[in-house]
């Protein structure tokens, strides 16, 4: 039977850990392509979930979107050119580079 796409969004990669931590039963978890993301996830987030979502709905709250939002998380730029080439060309994000970094920095600690 094939699934329905009821909504799409945005998540970043630690929401997404926790998404499968907590929701998936043991014999989802058996499976290979499910251990293998598990494990590329454990290995790359650098966020827990609350620090990720807080730094998440900061962005959000400087008018970027969602997708860009949760790139940055995601990525943890340190520079400007690391926020140009993950958010590309995008006006909002170019216009609140330093202030993006700031708040990048602040979620680090």
């Amino acid at each position: 039977m094939a699934r329905k796409l009821v909504t799409q969004q945005p998540i970043t990669s630690s929401e997404a850990k926790e998404l499968l931590e907590v929701n998936v039963d043991e014999n989802t978890r058996l499976n290979p392509k499910i251990q293998m993301l598990l494990q590329s996830l454990s290995l790359t987030v650098r966020l827990d979930e609350k620090r990720a979502l807080e730094l998440k709905a900061k962005l959000l709250q400087e008018g970027l979107s969602d997708r860009t939002a949760c790139q940055l998380v995601d990525v943890l730029p340190l520079s400007d050119t690391e926020i140009v080439a993950v958010a590309g060309s995008d006006p909002t994000v170019l216009s609140k580079k330093e202030r993006i970094l700031s708040l990048i920095k602040e979620s680090r600690e």
